[in-house]
């Protein structure tokens, strides 16, 4: 070993120079060798609870894998996202509008002749009556004579008139020569007359009986 004063080798392992006696370094009384005190391990990281499990098998999804190492399920969100359906709405109940009066079928008449047996329909909110549609209804013949005898001279040729107004029927005379009769009472220049159900008329020779159908 070489002293570091004077330059002199030395024998391994002296103390001091053999030379100049100067204590030689490795000679130098060494202290008391220090042991590093064990470290502490660090406490293990506490588990995250955003920590994501499997659905199916419970084992922590790593990282952001798309499907469990475990048991190879996908984790929620991670497949293909499909798109989002509009449901379908919901149809309005369809309501059907109540049939108004007018679109019901309207009342109707009929005008019974007991004289000739004829019957005259009253189906339109207005019906002129005379000679004319007195003979045309008339189920049996009339003999000419008598003909001119209980029309011509005792009928006129407009004797009244029905007419309808909702489901009620009214009857006016038409100013005729010898009147008309509702029910016994003479109805000439009295305006319209109430007409109902079984109602009596009597007009020239006639007899008639008003129904309603």
């Amino acid at each position: 070993m070489k002293c570091p004063k004077c330059g002199e080798e030395n024998i391994a392992g002296s103390a001091t120079c053999e030379k100049c006696g100067e204590e030689l370094p490795s000679a130098a009384p060494s202290g008391p060798e220090l042991v590093p005190e064990p470290s502490e391990p660090e406490p293990a990281p506490e588990p995250s609870e955003d920590v994501e499990s499997c659905a199916n098998c419970g084992a922590e999804r790593i990282g952001t894998n798309a499907f469990c190492a475990n048991c190879g399920r996908p984790f929620p969100g991670s497949g293909p996202t499909e798109p989002e359906t509009e449901p379908e709405p919901t149809p309005e109940p369809t309501v059907e509008p109540e049939p108004s009066p007018a679109a019901e079928a309207a009342v109707r008449g009929v005008l019974e002749i007991t004289t000739n047996g004829g019957e005259i329909i009253i189906d339109t909110d207005e019906t002129r009556l005379g000679r004319n549609e007195i003979r045309d209804a008339a189920k049996q013949p009339v003999p000419e004579t008598q003909y001119e005898y209980i029309t011509r001279v005792k009928a006129d040729k407009e004797q009244f008139r029905i007419f309808r107004e909702g489901d009620q029927f009214f009857i006016e005379d038409r100013g005729s020569s010898n009147g008309t009769q509702l029910n016994g009472q003479q109805i000439r220049g009295k305006g319209r007359q109430p007409l109902r159900d079984g109602d009596k008329l009597v007009f020239a020779s006639f007899e008639a009986t008003f129904r309603t159908l």
